[in-house]
């Protein structure tokens, strides 16, 4: 058995060579670490992350959610890390209230581009939302690595 370890952008891959096959395990050498965003939403784990901000949009409300640790990168100066996983909630707009939950998208930074997913209302996914629309309109309206419309928000929130 052979064991080799490479260090390449900010992460460590060691690969083990058995009988002409191997396998490859990815670990962050940073704090953040890539969520399974299914897990994220199903298990509400957001919820205990920060609620930056809340969007109004015609007949929705999104509520959107974001870790400490990548709101205090931001207002360092720093880009948005790889990892950074960004929660939003959509509600039904009902006079200015929050009605029955819409569904979920999920927005998270992968080798310092953007994978958008969606979930419904019971929190399932959601596999005929094309949420290529939704890398589409980010990427075409933002300029830059970061392509979040709420991202002077995130930088303009004050943590507790």
């Amino acid at each position: 058995m052979r064991t080799t370890s490479i260090k390449l952008l900010g992460a460590t891959l060691i690969f083990v060579f058995i009988g002409g096959y191997s396998i490859a395990q990815l670990s962050l050498t940073e704090n953040l670490s890539f969520a399974d965003s299914f897990e994220v939403i199903s298990s509400q784990s957001y919820k205990n992350s920060i609620h930056y901000t809340s969007v109004m949009r015609g007949s929705i409300i999104e509520d959107m959610f974001i870790d400490k640790d990548v709101i205090n990168a931001l207002q360092q100066g720093k880009n948005l890390p790889n990892g950074t996983l960004i929660v939003m909630e959509e509600y039904h707009n009902q006079s200015g209230q929050r009605g029955q939950i819409n569904r979920y998208i999920t927005m998270q930074k992968v080798n310092n581009d953007w994978e958008f997913e969606a979930f419904n209302a019971d929190k399932s996914r959601n596999y005929t939302e094309n949420t290529q629309r939704c890398y589409d309109c980010h990427k075409n309206s933002i300029s830059g690595e970061d392509i979040v419309f709420t991202l002077d928000k995130i930088k303009a929130f004050k943590l507790k």
